[in-house]
């Protein structure tokens, strides 16, 4: 969970809508709790029905595998994936104090 609670941020601040980025962040925090709940969840239904916890794992392996293939449907240029020095979106490189502004 670490790279991606560091990521997210970066990527909502980058990429988001301006008027929307607040409701992004929301939904993206809201994302990591609601998901740590249903986990839980599930695994201690499991446990009590019987089923060895181990199964929740691969439950959330086939899951993972069955979520990436559907979304290597998605044609690519319905996804925004500016990277390299041809993109059309800089990103800001602070190299002095100064740069960081109120964000101290």
């Amino acid at each position: 969970h670490g790279s991606i609670s560091i990521y997210a941020p970066v990527w909502v601040a980058y990429y988001a809508p301006p008027n929307n980025k607040t409701l992004w962040y929301g939904l993206m925090q809201s994302a990591a709790a609601i998901g740590n709940v249903i986990g839980y969840a599930t695994c201690g239904y499991m446990v009590t029905a019987g089923i060895f916890y181990q199964w929740g794992f691969r439950f959330q392996a086939t899951y993972l595998v069955l979520s990436i293939l559907i979304l290597s449907l998605i044609p690519r240029g319905r996804i925004d994936v500016r990277t390299g020095s041809g993109s059309t979106f800089d990103m800001p490189v602070l190299e002095t104090d100064e740069d960081l502004g109120d964000c101290r």
